[in-house]
């Protein structure tokens, strides 16, 4: 082998060895990417069922809410008419005791 071709050679080899080097940094790099990819995958999947979670509880405290104003709207209706009833029998009884007093 000539010392050119000898030249060529470590050249080549010296090139091999610095694109393995950099095949293995370029892998590692991306394995820690995938790693990093892969933890905030699973970060956005716990904080997407975390708000489902809030979501379902809100809901069920705002149901809650509905029924318990809807329960007091029936309840304060119900006051509102016997208060009614009470004044029209106070009313007829008053008008009647007018009556007799000024009869």
């Amino acid at each position: 082998m000539t010392e050119l071709e000898t030249l060529l050679l470590q050249q080549l080899q010296q090139q091999q060895s610095e694109s393995e080097r950099l095949v293995n940094a370029l892998s590692e790099q991306l394995q820690r990417l995938q790693t990093a990819q892969k933890a905030q995958q699973n970060e956005n999947a716990s904080l997407r069922q975390e708000m489902r979670n809030e979501r379902e509880q809100m809901q069920r405290e705002i149901e809650t809410l509905r029924r318990d104003l809807q329960q007091s709207d029936q309840q304060h209706a119900a006051a509102f008419d016997k208060l009614t009833r009470q004044l029209s029998e106070s009313s007829g009884q008053l008008s009647d005791l007018k009556q007799k007093l000024d009869g």
